[in-house]
């Protein structure tokens, strides 16, 4: 009888915490409140999407965009964030957003309900005038799209213009296609940067992060030890790199003392070489 009683009292006493965690995704979202989402990802790469939530393609553009570029991704600096609105075709609540935010479960998405109403709309759609009205977008009403941001890009006066712009049902983005927006990822250095990559010319090479350790894995026995050095993106040095060896064939160093931003380890080994992006993250 104890037991059964406990077992109650514990149910009881984790309504109000389940619930609230419920309440943490989607978060409430205004046009003001975006700007600072935006800007407090702005070291990150960050993935922009606009999507109604009783859209049904709008639905599969989701789905698209997490089967296709974030499951195939293993930045853990990548960030995708989702905004959830309502357009006027398919009425919706907030608990419509709620559900839709339990189908992702990746700690890199932050998903959001536009819940501000401006003047010209009685919907939850405020955001895809806001939208539309970007001189680079230029739309006048514009959602079911996404944007592709790299870091350091912050908003200032005006949302800046993104690197790339896929859109479905808006027309005045690059056309669908997931493939193609994959690429622009992968070809930014935002897909990969953080996790595994092959040194061209060698696949068996290959390279690694984890935190601020990164590891380069060469195989076989050497005549002579790597040269590695870091790189800004802008082509200068920064260091000289003496990387370990913890057993002969993984070499580690630490990219603790870098300040947060983009860099490219340069390799050069036995005739190879190969420059590799990676990302300092915020600490």
């Amino acid at each position: 009888m104890r037991k059964f009683l406990f077992k109650i009292l514990v149910a009881i006493a984790c309504l109000p915490v389940a619930a609230h965690a419920q309440l943490l995704q989607p978060n409430d979202l205004t046009w003001d409140s975006l700007k600072i989402e935006f800007n407090n990802l702005s070291a990150y790469p960050r993935i922009v999407s606009v999507l109604s939530v009783n859209c049904l393609p709008c639905r599969l553009h989701r789905d698209d965009i997490r089967n296709q570029v974030m499951n195939a991704c293993t930045n853990p600096g990548l960030r995708w964030m989702i905004i959830w609105m309502e357009d006027p075709s398919h009425p919706a609540v907030r608990n419509d957003a709620v559900n839709q935010a339990a189908l992702i479960n990746d700690p890199r998405v932050i998903q959001y309900w536009f819940a501000e109403h401006q003047p010209q709309s009685p919907k939850n759609d405020s955001v895809s005038y806001l939208f539309g009205g970007m001189p680079w977008l230029g739309c006048g009403y514009a959602y079911d799209f996404s944007l592709l941001y790299s870091p350091g890009v912050s908003w200032a006066a005006t949302l800046p213009a993104p690197g790339y712009c896929m859109g479905k049902i808006t027309t005045c983005c690059n056309p669908y296609s997931v493939g193609n927006f994959k690429q622009q990822v992968i070809n930014n250095g935002f897909c990969n940067a953080t996790g595994i990559g092959h040194l061209a010319g060698n696949p068996d090479v290959m390279i690694s992060q984890d935190g601020d350790m990164i590891e380069v894995y060469i195989p076989g026995n050497r005549d002579a030890l790597p040269e590695m050095s870091i790189y800004d993106t802008g082509g200068r040095k920064v260091k000289a790199l003496n990387p370990h060896a913890s057993d002969g064939n993984v070499f580690r160093f630490r990219s603790g003392e870098l300040t947060t931003g983009i860099y490219m380890l340069g390799i050069t080994y036995e005739g190879y070489s190969a420059f590799k992006r990676f990302y300092v993250l915020p600490r």
